[in-house]
């Protein structure tokens, strides 16, 4: 079995207008898998050509902290 990891983003949450928010596709078996999902990640799915409907699965790695917890 082919397993194939596309790199849909590798921003750092300070905005850049170059780069999509973290997020990784990982395809094996005729499953998709998304890891994470960050800004821009609609985009660069729909750019791989895979539907949001077709994703098997989604692994959040951790949750974003508070603008609070920055200070």
């Amino acid at each position: 079995m082919t397993i194939d990891i596309t790199l849909l983003g590798t921003g750092s949450p300070m905005v850049d207008p170059n780069r999509a928010g973290p997020a990784t596709l990982v395809q094996a078996g005729g499953e998709h898998y998304l890891v994470d999902c960050g800004r821009g990640v609609l985009m660069r799915l729909a750019a791989a050509g895979v539907p949001v409907k077709q994703l098997t699965a989604v692994c959040i790695t951790h949750l974003p902290r508070p603008p609070s917890a920055l200070e």
